[in-house]
Order: structure tokens, then sequence, then C-alpha cells
């Protein structure tokens, strides 16, 4: 289910401006991070290449992630370029959420520990999927009634 929505992201690439930055996340196949200026790439880091080992065949039929109480599909992207402050590899989580209305874009790039990234994706096809929709919350009416006055 989630695969064949996730499948219409196929050979294309996603882009995010962060300050100084720009981040391509390139479906199953990399994220980098690169500057350029006047059409001249000055800097770029490969931060993971697409780990097929990582993906359920359909990641619906196993666990959701939770996050910040929504639902998200995860796909890892490993073996990016040497860390020079860790000595390991760059390495990227994907996370794709579903997000109403508007089209597929990057939502946010965060780098919770160094060399470690998760960059989010609106999808909004996933919001079609039974288990992204929101839960209706059970409503409970409350009815008063005024209290009689005491009998004087």
């Amino acid at each position: 289910m989630a695969g064949s929505v996730l499948e219409a992201l196929s050979a294309r690439c996603f882009y995010r401006l962060e300050d100084w930055w720009t981040y391509e996340l390139c479906y199953q196949k990399h994220v980098r991070q690169f500057h350029r200026e006047k059409d001249v790439l000055t800097d770029e880091y490969l931060l993971g290449v697409y780990d097929p080992d990582s993906a359920d065949t359909d990641p619906l039929q196993g666990e959701t992630n939770h996050v910040n109480s929504g639902r998200y599909v995860k796909e890892s992207y490993t073996e990016g370029d040497a860390c020079d402050l860790t000595g390991g590899k760059r390495q990227t989580e994907v996370r794709y959420v579903c997000s109403e209305g508007g089209q597929e874009s990057v939502l946010s790039i965060k780098e919770p520990s160094t060399c470690h990234y998760v960059l989010t994706v609106a999808v909004p096809g996933l919001c079609q999927l039974p288990i992204f929709r929101a839960k209706a919350e059970l409503v409970t009416q409350i009815v008063c009634h005024p209290i009689a006055a005491p009998a004087a």
C-alpha cells in the first residue's frame, strides 16, 4: 500500500534550501548537501546512499513509526561521506509523512547528532491510507441540568 504510494516518487529529486546549504533527496538513490555560488558547486557532502535492506517491501505491513503522534514510513540512507568530527560515515533517516493538500516536498532537515540526519518528506498520497488517517476522537456529550433552589 504505502509502497505503491511512494513509488510515485521514483526518478524524482526533492530540494530544500536551509541557510547556506541546499539538501537534495533523490528517491531511493541518495541524499546530499551542497552549496552553489553562481552555478559553481563550492561544497558537497554525500549524506547517504539508499540502503534497500532497511526498507520493508510494504512498510505498513510492519510497525509504523510514531513521532509527535504522527505516523511515518522510514528509509535509511547510509555509507555517506566520512564525517571529519566522528570518523564515521554520514547517514540519513528519511521519514515520509502524511501531509494534506499541496504536493510532495521536503518539510525539514535536522541533525540530531553529529553527521546523523533526519529528513522529513510530505507525501499527500499517504493520507489516503487508513493507517495514516487520524482516529476520530470519541466525544462524550455532557448534559447539565439546573439544580433546584432550596425551599425557603
